[in-house]
């Protein structure tokens, strides 16, 4: 089935209709945001704003970038948050507030850094205006103290690191420089063994010019032992040579490294000494400094008021309530509008009846004009009836408007919007019927409780004031209820006749039975058309309904009815707990609903169309019952109806 898309008004009637949800949701939301505004304790936030001054040196600097630990005021910051600081704030504060925990405290502290700068703000929360700027001064001074504390021994820390350096390289200096002298001690290449070396060269030139002169003789081999002892002598001084050659690379080679090692150690010595100077100033003098640039503040109340934080609930609630009517509006399996109605069940709808009530006034749904909407708002209508039950002037009221029914509205209040529903009901049928005999039509609803009674009892008697001759038949032999209506007599009547104890002409009563009925009272009797209208009677006698209904005598008993009247309505049973008036659409052959919005579930509504189609009989149409005639949900044509329907003036 197609769906329509909703409009602003649709979106306004569900809310409308669904009012007594959204106004719990909102006053429950309300009243648990009022008692939990009512139980929040009052909340202060004291601020203020400090600097931290940094003096650095350029090795510190220096050192700060090569070994970096990250932005140290960032870590500032962390540490005002730290447990060490806000356990000396709550020290501190222990003989003011000695009722206060730590825990407490610290969820109440927060600190800020200011982008691209040394500043930080401290924002602490505190019971009243007092507490918290006295906590925010505590923190303050904790910070300072702890600060200073940790420069201090910091700069302790790195004297004595710098103290220990520099004295381990002085003894690792001397150290090396001694034990140079002592390998230096044992090798043989000191100025004496350069003379040595000399000597060796000349007695080895020496040797090697007499070992030539013999050689270039040619008297002489080799075996000469001449020759042989000078070669030998070569060979040893060649040998002495090379280990004095060797023992003087050592040397050097000791020598150098040891001048790499000193040039090391004494610049390192060096810089530690400047260091260790540095590190003796700043232990006496600090290298950073905690200044107050803003003053901790007198306590700003931050916690939200009861009024503020109620409307924030109530509106809360009520947005949760209009999307709860939504939700329910959707789950609601009921048929709510009239062309939903027209397209789910394929049939037409012959009128709507509004709700009305016996003392409901002929007033407009809709009043036009100013002072028609003062005259017909309800604080009017209250105070007129408070009014007449003040003065007594019901009691001495005509009696045709104090004693009205309970059901029957047409022949009391022919100006209501409820009896032009039956009018309108009337009209639709006899324009189907083409102004010819109507004929006999079945008025039931699917299931109990639909208000057919009332329909059939308010319809027949709108034909009768059309100047139709109409016959009313008491169809629901079960649970009767159209003889109280009118005040009738049940005994003889519809049983008798299916029984064959009575003729249906002797059961049928007419204005006269009304004049001497129970509710003669009323007047309905000379109620104008009231001589057009004739009744039968659901009969006194227990049957079994289905079984004898079932038989010809009902519809033989249907169609003579038809020759002589034009208009004949048979109260029926409910379709779908008794067979009865599927039995009696058969033998009629014409069936109205009656089909109260938003009681009976449109999958019951198919149901019973289903069965009333299975027998043959032609469905006029449906009748809406019982409208809640409500602010954006009423149709246009009450309003034309309430118009119509004031008196004139």
């Amino acid at each position: 089935m197609p769906q329509q898309e909703m409009i602003f008004s649709d979106y306004l009637r569900v809310i409308v209709k669904r009012k007594a949800t959204v106004v719990f949701v909102t006053i429950l939301v309300a009243i648990c945001t009022y008692m939990y505004a009512s139980r929040k304790e009052p909340l202060y936030m004291s601020t203020a704003r400090i600097k931290i001054q940094r003096f650095q040196t350029f090795a510190q600097i220096f050192d700060e970038v090569m070994i970096s630990s990250g932005d140290p005021l960032e870590n500032y910051v962390h540490e005002i948050h730290g447990s060490k600081v806000l356990s000396t704030a709550s020290a501190m504060l222990a003989l003011k507030e000695p009722e206060r925990p730590i825990s407490t405290f610290e969820g109440m502290v927060i600190a800020e850094r200011i982008p691209r700068t040394d500043l930080i703000d401290i924002t602490v929360h505190g019971p009243n205006a007092e507490s918290a700027k006295e906590r925010c001064e505590a923190v303050i001074q904790a910070f300072q103290k702890i600060h200073e504390a940790t420069i201090s021994a910091n700069a302790l820390a790195e004297y004595e690191n710098i103290q220990q350096s520099l004295e381990s390289a002085i003894k690792e200096l001397n150290e090396d420089e001694d034990n140079i002298r002592k390998e230096l001690s044992n090798k043989t290449t000191t100025g004496f063994e350069k003379d040595q070396t000399e000597l060796l060269i000349t007695k080895l030139t020496d040797a090697q010019l007499k070992l030539h002169a013999l050689q270039d003789t040619g008297n002489y081999t080799a075996e000469y032992p001449g020759i042989a002892s000078l070669t030998q002598e070569i060979n040893n001084i060649h040998e002495q040579l090379q280990n004095a050659q060797t023992q003087n690379a050592e040397s050097e080679t000791l020598i150098r490294n040891h001048e790499q090692k000193k040039t090391v150690l004494t610049g390192m010595i060096t810089y530690l000494t400047q260091r260790l100077e540095e590190a003796r100033i700043a232990i006496t003098k600090k290298s950073e400094r905690v200044s107050i640039v803003t003053e901790p503040s007198v306590g700003a109340m931050v916690t939200t008021a009861i009024t503020y934080l109620t409307t924030v609930g109530a509106l809360l609630g009520l947005m949760m309530g209009i999307l709860l009517a939504f939700v329910a509006e959707n789950l609601d399996a009921s048929i709510r509008t009239l062309s939903e109605i027209e397209e789910i069940f394929q049939l037409h709808i012959l009128g709507v009846i509004p709700h009305f009530s016996p003392h409901t006034p002929d007033v407009p749904i809709r009043p036009e004009g100013f002072w028609d909407r003062i005259k017909y708002s309800e604080a009017a209508i209250i105070w007129r009836a408070l009014w007449k039950l003040i003065t007594s002037e019901k009691r001495h009221a005509n009696s045709q408007t104090a004693h009205k029914s309970n059901t029957l509205i047409v022949p009391f209040s022919s100006r209501s919007p409820a009896t032009e529903g039956y009018r309108t009901i009337r009209t639709n049928l006899l324009l189907a019927a083409k102004n010819e005999k109507i004929g006999a039509i079945l008025v039931t609803s699917a299931g109990p409780a639909e208000g057919k009674s009332t329909t059939i009892a308010n319809l027949a008697l709108a034909f009768a004031q059309a100047g139709k001759k109409t016959l009313l038949i008491g169809g629901n032999m079960r649970r009767p209820s159209l003889y109280r209506t009118f005040g009738l007599p049940r005994e003889n009547g519809l049983s008798e006749i299916l029984l064959g104890e009575i003729s249906w002409h002797e059961a049928i009563k007419d204005h006269r039975d009304l004049a001497l009925g129970e509710k003669a009272d009323e007047n309905l009797a000379t109620t104008p058309g009231i001589e057009n209208i004739s009744f039968i009677t659901c009969g006194g006698r227990t049957i079994q309904p289905a079984e004898w209904l079932a038989q010809p005598v009902f519809q033989t008993f249907i169609r003579e009815c038809e020759n002589e009247f034009d208009v004949i309505l048979v109260d029926g049973t409910p379709i779908l707990p008794v067979p009865d008036s599927i039995i009696m659409a058969s033998a009629i052959g014409k069936v109205a609903l009656v089909y109260q919005a938003g009681s009976t579930q449109r999958d019951s509504m198919l149901r019973a169309i289903t069965l009333i189609n299975n027998t043959g009989a032609q469905i006029a149409g449906l009748i809406l019952n019982d409208l809640k005639a409500s602010w954006g949900s009423t149709p246009d044509y009450y309003h034309y109806r309430g118009y119509y329907g004031r008196p004139e003036k």
